[in-house]
């Protein structure tokens, strides 16, 4: 298990535990390509949503988080301490220094509710087209 917290502005903002790491550097072209811990710049999010800067690695561009390896009993201070970790619908503000996309983010939930929108009228389109 991996414990970090992230840091914005030299605030801790969030605590993660990854069971299973994503380390990410940027290659010459630019592109940002999964590596081994050894070689990494960067870490993605449990969620994969964001990419964190690894403390003390070469500077990925556009990346404004901080992300800083910690131990259990660091990692449980902070649990505690911070007010209220980011729930599963949480999302990152849109188009914000993070690395986030610049369009609208949907949350967990948004996505749960359009995705079963979508299947209706898939459903549906098959009953007026006569497939299954």
């Amino acid at each position: 298990m991996l414990y970090i917290k992230i840091i914005k502005n030299e605030t801790v903002i969030a605590v993660e535990a990854h069971t299973s790491p994503v380390y990410v550097h940027k290659q010459p072209n630019g592109v940002l390509v999964r590596c081994s811990e050894l070689k990494a710049q960067g870490i993605l999010s449990v969620d994969g949503s964001v990419v964190y800067q690894l403390d003390g690695k070469e500077q990925l561009d556009n990346v404004s988080l901080i992300a800083s390896v910690i131990t259990t009993t660091e990692y449980l201070n902070l649990v505690e301490s911070l007010d209220e970790l980011p729930s599963e619908d949480t999302e990152p503000d849109a188009g914000t220094e993070d690395n986030t996309p610049s369009e609208p983010v949907m949350t967990t939930t948004e996505m749960r509710e359009r995705i079963l929108a979508l299947e209706e009228e898939l459903a549906a389109t098959k009953i007026l087209l006569g497939v299954e």
